[in-house]
């Protein structure tokens, strides 16, 4: 990255490097350094990546607050998302993202480092480039599924997108504005169930 960028634009490239050293994997998450995985045992691969799961958790005809402006397809299948994140009250969350290996994904990539995105002055900067392309192409948009919060980004605080037991992820995000950050890590991470020792001492695998 050139001199001057704000370090949340590594992201990218750091889900570049991780195809890369990881020819086998199909899918790469992406988890901002404010998310903490509670439930270790539950896999992604059945729990919301398997087609027929992913069907039925994407959310169809659904309207994303924020300036997305778009509605999502009420015919997509699993197989055409190449992209999958949660919306909150302010939209895109981009925050804990999932990306299938394809062109599709190295196109997006590709162009999400684009330094006219870099340059602008966007308040979210990165995830408000994101939203920009997916406004704006209609090559993004229709690969893209949207889940249910706690299907992926429940929040620590938030209402109805609150974390439950057994929701995989809890998302701090906004936890500074009260400089509560190291309370509720410390409240979490009692509860969170430990990974199991299977993954620990196995082989790694991505199925």
């Amino acid at each position: 990255m050139a001199p001057g960028v704000h370090p949340i634009w590594k992201k990218i490239p750091a889900i570049k490097r991780a195809y890369e050293e990881h020819p086998e994997a199909e899918w790469v998450l992406w988890l901002d350094l404010d998310v903490m995985l509670m439930t270790a045992a539950l896999p992604l691969s059945t729990n919301l990546l398997a087609p027929s799961v992913l069907e039925k958790k994407l959310l169809r005809d659904f309207h994303p607050a924020g300036g997305l402006n778009r509605t999502t397809s009420s015919t997509t299948k699993a197989e055409d998302i190449n992209l999958i994140f949660s919306c909150d009250y302010n939209g895109v969350n981009a925050g804990i993202m999932l990306f299938r290996r394809s062109k599709w994904t190295e196109m997006l990539l590709d162009m999400w480092l684009d330094s006219f995105y870099i340059q602008q002055t966007w308040q979210a900067r990165e995830q408000d480039a994101l939203v920009h392309m997916l406004a704006e192409h209609d090559v993004f948009w229709k690969h893209t599924g949207i889940v249910e919060s706690r299907a992926l980004n429940a929040y620590a605080f938030a209402g109805e997108d609150d974390w439950h037991e057994g929701d995989l992820f809890v998302h701090f995000a906004g936890c500074w504005v009260e400089n509560i950050c190291a309370s509720q890590w410390e409240k979490f991470w009692a509860m969170r169930s430990p990974v199991p020792l299977k993954y620990l001492q196995g082989v790694r695998q991505f199925p």
